[in-house]
């Protein structure tokens, strides 16, 4: 199936945004600009077994993951049927409130 993905995010110089699919960095794809604020991409993704694929958008500069979308849930998309091609996400960054502590790692699982 073909994913577009959609975004609203303020960038600056050398930095770009990229989706990670199933939280596994390995699998990034960045996403192109004309004016550092709308971001676009696709690509051919393959669903897993549960026909669930789930993502995030990361920040990176010089190959490297700056930033990301963090908290408990990230985005999904379900696999639909055989006539489903493909899928459009208009999107916005999920980002954590400031001072919120139930997304603390308390809270979320990951322990450090």
């Amino acid at each position: 199936m073909k994913l577009i993905f959609r975004i609203q995010y303020r960038t600056i110089w050398g930095e770009e945004v990229r989706v990670i699919l199933n939280d596994d960095d390995t699998q990034s794809y960045p996403l192109s600009t004309r004016d550092g604020i709308e971001w676009q991409g696709s690509c051919d993704c393959t669903f897993p077994e549960n026909g669930i694929l789930t993502y995030r958008y990361g920040i990176y500069r010089e190959n490297r993951c700056i930033r990301k979308e963090v908290g408990a849930l990230p985005h999904f998309v379900y696999q639909g049927n055989a006539q489903q091609s493909c899928c459009i996400a208009d999107d916005c960054w999920r980002d954590v409130p400031a001072e919120n502590y139930r997304y603390s790692s308390a809270f979320n699982g990951k322990f450090t």
